[in-house]
């Protein structure tokens, strides 16, 4: 082919170029800009409110979002999860100018994208020519997908295919016991896998797998109730044909094997030591036998036997418990211990509390309580937020532990702050919690850091042991903390180290303390 044939079938190349990435971790208004935005709801529940309209999102959701209009960005936290927004404005060519809308479109958004956004956003500025077009090559392939489902969208309706995805979901509970191909139920519905995929999880909250996982081994865990069924009838009567395969992905699901669950089944009243999540069990409507002298004295439930913190394995093989909760910190010599004693369950105490509650919802049959409480603290701190009116208020919370000064992050209090009440991080660190580099619990910080996070409200958690220590005296005696303008307004207050834990129970304590705190004071006029 000569030149001028290449010349005469040459046309413009179509693209988006990525232009920035902003990651919001609570509500904000983001002012106009000149170019049209994906926004990302990655997890929580928030409302977009564009040009007087409101729209919903829920996790996972996604959104296109105009050139030239305001956005404000408000936490609805309907799953009592913390929030995390992710923005990315772009430009358009001219030759995909006809697939802009001039109002906001909601679209089934990627779970998968997370690893993608946090390497986009580091490499945004890269100067690497190579960098750059990886860059931009993994932004134009999320919005291909994302166009391809506005266009299939558009020639059918939303109602229709959600319609078809619901038929697929009655089939799964008809069906669960064969053996199901993903790629056979998006068939059944003419939706592209990944289509089928993000449409299903806008709908269940998961994904087909996950959706089917849950289904089998729910129904695993009533056959398990039946002493005299087999291990091997049970896991072929839920759709595997492998049992040791079976008996791996039920103790990923429920924390203990089927075996064992089978027992803790049998037991008419199951006697669980709490050496950790003591509140979590008290909010689902779990008495534990034992629980840590610690725990107890934080919580003021003195209901059961008390533990030494580490615990002794003796004293807890004498309660001849059925089941040990533990913290996934547990040294492994400690869990070998324990295990060896009865079952052992590991949470994990940097998962999100609606995941701590699901996965103790799941193992003691208590997914109803679980999903009840999130609700509940949702709809309290909408009341106390309402009735507060602390909305554009700032707030930052602070913990002296181990003779140190930390910062909280989106975790502990900084989760009843910011994902209960609404309330926003100072900007400092707002910057250090959106950069994806700050630890969800919490982050060392100096005395002299302390002016970095000013709020119209600072609290501070000490124990009462640790309030006439040298180290801690020195920050609360510091102009650091005294000339917080909180401070000067008697808005910065020293509070007990119970209210730096992170459990079900005291998370709802904390909204009922912040609502007699905060209740008709505006930081803006407040006097000391």
């Amino acid at each position: 082919m000569d030149a001028q044939a290449v010349e005469s079938v040459g046309h413009p190349w179509p693209g988006l170029t990525l232009l920035g990435i902003e990651r919001h971790r609570h509500s904000a208004i983001i002012a106009a800009r000149p170019h049209p935005a994906l926004c990302w709801l990655s997890e929580g529940a928030v409302r977009l409110t564009v040009a007087g309209r409101s729209y919903p999102m829920q996790d996972t959701g996604c959104a296109l979002l105009p050139a030239g209009v305001d956005v404000e960005i408000t936490a609805d936290g309907d799953d009592g999860l913390p929030l995390q927004v992710w923005l990315l404005r772009y430009r358009v060519s001219p030759e995909l100018e006809s697939l802009q809308r001039s109002e906001p479109v909601l679209l089934p958004g990627d779970s998968g994208w997370r690893a993608d956004l946090e390497e986009l956003a580091e490499s945004i500025d890269d100067v690497d020519p190579l960098g750059l077009l990886r860059t931009q090559s993994r932004f134009q392939s999320m919005m291909v997908r994302q166009l391809d489902f506005l266009q299939l969208q558009e020639t059918r309706s939303l109602e229709d295919m959600r319609q078809q995805v619901e038929d697929t979901i009655v089939y799964l509970h008809h069906a669960y016991r064969r053996d199901i191909r993903i790629e056979q139920l998006s068939e059944q519905t003419k939706l592209s896998r990944w289509q089928y995929n993000q449409l299903f999880k806008s709908m269940t909250g998961g994904t087909p797998l996950q959706y089917l996982t849950e289904l089998r081994m729910d129904q695993a865990k009533r056959l398990l109730a039946d002493p005299t069924r087999r291990l091997r009838a049970v896991a072929e009567q839920v759709g595997f044909r492998d049992e040791y395969y079976f008996s791996r992905r039920f103790k990923q699901e429920v924390g203990v094997s089927p075996s064992v669950y089978a027992r803790m089944t049998a037991v008419p009243s199951l006697r669980v030591c709490a050496v950790h999540s003591l509140g979590d069990l008290l909010a689902l409507g779990i008495r534990p036998v034992a629980s840590t002298r610690t725990q107890m004295t934080w919580l003021g439930y003195m209901d059961c036997e008390p533990l030494d913190d580490p615990p002794n394995p003796d004293q807890l093989a004498a309660l001849r418990p059925d089941l040990i909760v533990c913290p996934s910190y547990l040294p492994k010599e400690m869990h070998t211990r324990l295990s060896s004693i009865a079952p052992t369950v590991l949470l994990d105490w940097q998962d999100p509390i609606g995941d701590r509650l699901a996965k103790l919802g799941r193992l003691l049959d208590r997914s109803a309580e679980a999903k009840a409480w999130l609700g509940r603290y949702a709809q309290t701190a909408a009341h106390v937020r309402e009735e507060v009116a602390l909305r554009d208020r700032t707030a930052a919370a602070f913990t002296f532990h181990e003779q140190r000064l930390y910062v909280y992050g989106g975790h502990n209090f900084g989760h009843t702050l910011y994902s209960g009440l609404g309330l926003q991080p100072p900007e400092r660190l707002h910057e250090r919690m959106t950069s994806g580099g700050f630890p969800l619990k919490w982050r060392c910080i100096k005395t002299e850091e302390l002016a970095d996070y000013a709020a119209d409200w600072m609290f501070l958690t000490v124990e009462d042991r640790d309030r006439q220590a040298a180290a801690f005296r020195a920050i609360t005696d510091s102009r650091s903390w005294r000339e917080q303008s909180a401070a000067r307004r008697g808005q910065a207050r020293i509070v007990d180290h119970r209210w730096g834990l992170y459990d079900a129970t005291t998370l709802e304590r904390h909204l009922e303390a912040m609502r007699t705190m905060m209740a008709n004071t505006d930081p803006q006029t407040a006097k000391k």
